[in-house]
């Protein structure tokens, strides 16, 4: 039902691929279309083509990988749950820890228009800026206890909260 009280079918639910998981906490894709899957419950990392046929990239010995960005060289990052990981996989290469964020949850990462890593991250709540060699920069904490998601818009930061909705 629409706004204006049009009663309107709905789209097709239609499944494109499937692989061994109870959750997909992250999607992202990348300039050849593969779209990349991070999962909960397993903490694993798929690979999914354009036929819909799933390769795992990353089982991490995490419980839940929360977040995915993707940077222009290829390099996809992963955060992770519950030990606030965040992993680095470059292009062909394999995954390596770039850091630890001290958070239980990274729940969001993004990327700003000069290709610097963020994460939001929750328990505590925090906005990070992680440097190429991991190291962290906190550029926000907040009194709430998860910041859930980040983005970039217009030159600016948003970080948004849960609990409270900010």
């Amino acid at each position: 039902i629409t706004a204006d009280g049009t009663l309107r079918q709905a789209a097709v639910l239609d499944s494109f691929a499937a692989f061994d998981a109870e959750r997909v906490w992250s999607l992202t894709e990348d300039e050849d279309g593969t779209l990349y899957a991070a999962t909960g419950d397993s903490g694993r990392l798929y690979a999914i083509d354009a036929q819909g046929n799933s390769t795992l990239l990353f089982d991490s010995p995490e419980i839940s990988l929360h977040s995915l960005a993707l940077d222009e060289q290829g390099t996809l990052y992963a955060g992770s749950a519950p030990d606030g990981i965040i992993y680095a996989i470059p292009r062909g290469g394999q995954p390596t820890v770039l850091a630890h964020t001290g958070s239980h949850y990274v729940w969001d990462l993004a990327l700003d228009d000069r290709g610097h890593l963020h994460a939001a991250t929750g328990e505590p709540a925090s906005v990070l800026r992680i440097a190429a060699d991991g190291t962290i920069e906190t550029l926000f904490k907040p009194t709430g206890r998860h910041l859930m998601t980040l983005l970039f818009s217009d030159g600016a930061l948003y970080a948004g909260g849960a609990q409270k909705g900010r």
